[in-house]
């Protein structure tokens, strides 16, 4: 209570002062219109930036989940030699490309050499191109991982939308309440002048 006051009188005495010292005639000091006044405050009330920071983390939500969909390369090796001798050497090097509705899109290019290698992985000496798709037939059919969080973030950015809309206008009806409470003292006090 004591540390309230002396704060609301330190505030009372520097608003004094500043008053006195840039002290104007009062026909040279154009007053402030409510829609100037709305407009400043919209643009620069903290809680205005506040609420617009909103749009920005919405933006960075659905970047992210678009970002599931991003194509992915890869490459893997195996290889084993033993006594100098290379006995088999297996290659992959592609691309994925996952898509909205569920399939994965697969290029490669596969690759093999070796004196031991298993018949089973022979391929032509050039290597081999490899093209495919993979689709789950139950499990992620209609929906999976990526796209729940695309979608969550898309239901987020019009959540994050309307919160931002609604601290904007609470903000704006308290700063029209605010402004029209100071007319009409301004008002009362240009009657006693």
């Amino acid at each position: 209570m004591i540390r309230s006051l002396a704060i609301l009188s330190g505030l009372w005495w520097a608003l004094t002062i500043a008053v006195s010292v840039q002290a104007q005639p009062l026909d040279s000091v154009g007053l402030l219109g409510p829609e100037t006044y709305l407009e400043w405050v919209r643009l620069y009330h903290p809680l205005a930036k506040q609420a617009a920071l909103l749009d920005r983390e919405s933006a960075a939500e659905l970047r992210l989940a678009k970002g599931n969909f991003d194509p992915k390369a890869y490459a893997e090796v195996d290889q084993k030699s033993f006594d100098g001798k290379n006995y088999y050497t297996i290659g992959e090097g592609g691309i994925k490309l996952p898509t909205s509705f569920g399939a994965e899109l697969k290029a490669a290019y596969n690759w093999t050499n070796g004196v031991f290698l298993n018949p089973e992985n022979s391929l032509p000496a050039g290597g081999q191109a490899v093209a495919g798709i993979r689709v789950s037939l139950l499990q992620g059919l209609l929906i999976d991982e990526r796209r729940t969080a695309l979608q969550q973030a898309r239901i987020l950015s019009d959540l994050n939308a309307a919160e931002r809309r609604r601290l904007v206008n609470e903000l704006l009806l308290e700063a029209a309440k605010s402004y029209w409470n100071w007319a009409l003292a301004e008002a009362g006090a240009e009657v006693y002048r």
